[in-house]
């Protein structure tokens, strides 16, 4: 038995994946236990895992309910900015636990990352999408205007790929504070020295739809698609399923 700490960053996409995984490692024996913003509390502690919320529900509704997010161009930035003012409260979280044999996390919960660097626990970062590797060899699209990027020659692509990128001049002056002010020791780069995990990497997505490149991390394990409705911990409302039940079925749209 061993006590693997979760610490997922970001909606529900983001998170209900890390559920999953804790619904399977607890179904193997593990101790499991969820660090992630408070509002997934419930859904959390009906898989039957152990729960540690951050922040409040006003904060992490406030996020929701920014509207930059949703501007082209600046809702990345927006996320990162969140990502930093949250990092520090994981790694004090960490502290706190203790006992704690393996943490999983995603590039954007720096703090896992420092929390790995402080307190010498292992940390396998958790990729949901292959945009996340940004292969010389196969490039994808990162935004409308970059498509002529993607018919570049690999050589062209790589130094492109050396030079200072969005992530570093978005989040990397805020995680050199939070790092200084911890005595853990400052990456140069985050999306180069801190986007995988020297202990592990496991990717959530399969073959077909993201083929692995020459230039992923050698100690990765690709897995499939986590595919969890959650039905049972998020029941729908009464209202809900009588409007489902009414006339033809309706069609959805929904971001992300």
């Amino acid at each position: 038995m061993r006590h693997v700490v979760l610490m997922p960053f970001g909606s529900a996409g983001a998170v209900f994946p890390f559920i999953w995984l804790g619904k399977l490692l607890k179904a193997r024996g593990h101790r499991v236990t969820m660090v992630t913003t408070c509002i997934f509390q419930e859904a959390a502690e009906a898989a039957g895992i152990d729960f540690v919320g951050l922040g409040t529900v006003e904060e992490v509704e406030a996020i929701g309910k920014d509207r930059r997010i949703w501007k082209l161009g600046m809702g990345t930035k927006v996320v990162i900015d969140y990502a930093v003012k949250w990092s520090e409260r994981y790694l004090e979280e960490i502290g706190k636990l203790g006992g704690i044999d393996l943490m999983m996390a995603p590039l954007t919960a720096f703090g896992a990352r420092m929390a790995r660097d402080k307190y010498g626990i292992p940390l396998v970062t958790v990729h949901l999408q292959p945009i996340v590797f940004l292969s010389a060899y196969e490039t994808p699209l990162l935004h409308p205007w970059l498509g002529w990027l993607r018919a570049l020659p690999v050589w062209a692509k790589r130094f492109l790929f050396s030079l200072p990128n969005a992530i570093d001049l978005m989040a990397l002056p805020g995680i050199l504070k939070i790092c200084k002010a911890h005595g853990v020791e400052s990456p140069k780069s985050l999306w180069r020295d801190w986007r995988d995990s020297p202990d592990g990497v496991l990717v959530l997505f399969p073959k077909w739809f993201g083929e692995p490149q020459p230039d992923w991390p050698e100690n990765f394990l690709q897995w499939d698609f986590p595919l969890e409705d959650l039905s049972a911990q998020m029941p729908m409302k009464k209202e809900l399923e009588e409007f489902l039940a009414a006339g033809e079925k309706p069609v959805v749209f929904t971001p992300g």
